[in-house]
């Protein structure tokens, strides 16, 4: 005997079921339900929980749940009592995972089918107040378009995941190099003390040079306080001497380093010389 059927059922008006959208059990869940095959159940009345016989031959077929119950019910039917995970379908609760752990003989059993949270008491067309077309034609345009949406957000998790990644490399990246720039830090910090005594070391050399190029003429010194060490030292080398001719250096001016004119090193000094030696006389360096 058929003892419950496929489709979406109400239970707003019945305390003991605590869902506020309607339930629909779909064939698959009966299917699910009964492919590992289901033992007998025990069978009481109005669900009251004493037994007074059993539910065999349990099986689905035309979109109905049938059963044989082993003792006599008179005319009364069988209402079922299933146990059941739901999924929020939106308008409606899809029931899955479900089993049946009893069955309760009784004078009105549930029957009447509803959609889209609306009871409806009438039968269809074909009178067996199995869900219309109507109905499950609307119930499967929502299941597709709830599978699109889901693909869609698998979607956008795959590529949340990929950015996830991307962002975890570049932390890694980032931590890299943080360390190497306290690696660096730590190594301009150790050799900051051996700087500054260079500088130090530098700056007295520098004005030791200045003392002895200007010898005591403050405006050579401010003349030549901006020029590095280096061009300082070449100055000083070059600078004239008071006992010697003005502007020539004697070895020079005996002629010595004549008939090398291959010796560009040589001729470059020379030109050198000669510049600073023209700086030099603008301050009477050399005696009058």
């Amino acid at each position: 005997m058929k003892i419950f059927e496929t489709g979406l059922y109400d239970y707003s008006d019945d305390p003991r079921v605590n869902v506020d959208k309607p339930v629909l059990y779909s064939p698959q869940f009966f299917e699910n339900m009964l492919k590992d095959g289901v033992g007998d159940v025990p069978l009481d009345i109005e669900h009251k929980g004493e037994a007074i016989g059993l539910l065999q031959d349990i099986s689905f077929k035309d979109n109905c749940l049938n059963a044989t119950p082993n003792t006599d019910i008179g005319d009364k039917e069988i209402s079922p009592t299933f146990e059941y995970d739901t999924i929020d379908r939106g308008s409606y609760l899809e029931a899955v995972n479900g089993k049946i752990i009893s069955a309760g003989i009784t004078d009105n059993p549930r029957r009447f089918i509803t959609y889209n949270s609306h009871s409806n008491d009438e039968k269809n067309d074909k009178g067996d107040n199995m869900v219309s077309e109507e109905a499950f034609e609307q119930i499967t345009k929502q299941n597709r378009k709830l599978e699109r949406e889901l693909a869609s957000k698998d979607n956008q998790i795959e590529a949340n995941k990929a950015k996830l990644e991307r962002l975890e490399e570049l932390e890694k990246e980032n931590e890299s190099l943080k360390a190497d720039n306290k690696k660096i830090t730590e190594e301009l910090d150790s050799i900051k003390p051996y700087a500054e005594k260079y500088s130090a070391y530098e700056k007295e050399q520098k004005e030791k040079l200045l003392d002895e190029i200007s010898d005591g003429n403050e405006v050579i010194r401010e003349s030549f306080k901006d020029l590095d060490i280096d061009t300082l030292k070449v100055i000083n080398e070059q600078r004239p001497v008071t006992d010697t001719q003005q502007g020539v250096p004697s070895d020079l001016a005996e002629g010595q380093g004549e008939g090398d004119g291959s010796n560009n090193e040589e001729a470059e000094r020379t030109e050198r010389m000669e510049a600073v030696q023209g700086m030099f006389s603008e301050f009477n360096f050399a005696e009058e």
